[in-house]
């Protein structure tokens, strides 16, 4: 398994959240495999949209599990992947086709004029990191301290496009 470069580093505030400090560490108590990354579509308008960041990763401690992933200006909680017990998941919301109220606050129109209108994503002000589209910084704590291990050169794999996928997760049959 090929390990990715990656950089442990501690963030010490020392007031608001624009004046962070990294601090690289020596060791991390983490392998890394290949990180990579798809995004996905709902086959429905309004079935959503998202990005799955998967992230293989092994520590010789078995109380130690990573807990975030900072990607793409967005945060999500990890996930142990129940059938694959080293690898992470994180599960991000894009706004490619929106669900529900989202979806009414669109305009999609054939009128490159009337899409205009369409507000513009901010980006984050709040998020921690300056990252590239393909470098995620991951946490997990120690002894009650929060850490952080940035990961860069993270593949990005073909879209996956789930036709038959309902907003509820179900199909969109009637039965």
């Amino acid at each position: 398994m090929r390990v990715l470069l990656l950089t442990l580093v501690t963030i010490f505030s020392a007031g608001c959240a624009t004046q962070n400090k990294f601090v690289a560490q020596d060791k991390s108590p983490f392998q890394f495999g290949e990180a990579y990354y798809h995004e996905w579509t709902a086959g429905i308008q309004g079935g959503g949209s998202g990005i799955n960041l998967f992230i293989p990763a092994s520590s010789e401690k078995d109380n130690l599990k990573l807990h975030g992933v900072y990607f793409q200006n967005q945060m999500v909680v990890l996930q142990q992947d129940t059938r694959e017990p080293g690898l992470y998941v994180g599960r991000f919301r894009t706004d490619k086709n929106p669900i529900g109220k989202d979806q009414a606050d669109m305009i999609m129109d054939i009128d490159p004029a009337k899409e205009a209108q369409n507000e513009v994503p901010q980006k984050n002000e709040d998020f921690p990191f300056d990252l590239t589209k393909s470098e995620a910084v991951v946490s997990y704590k120690v002894d009650q301290k929060m850490h952080y291990i940035k990961l860069d050169k993270i593949k990005k794999m073909p879209n996956m496009d789930m036709p038959m996928i309902a907003p509820n997760g179900g199909n969109d049959s009637k039965q």
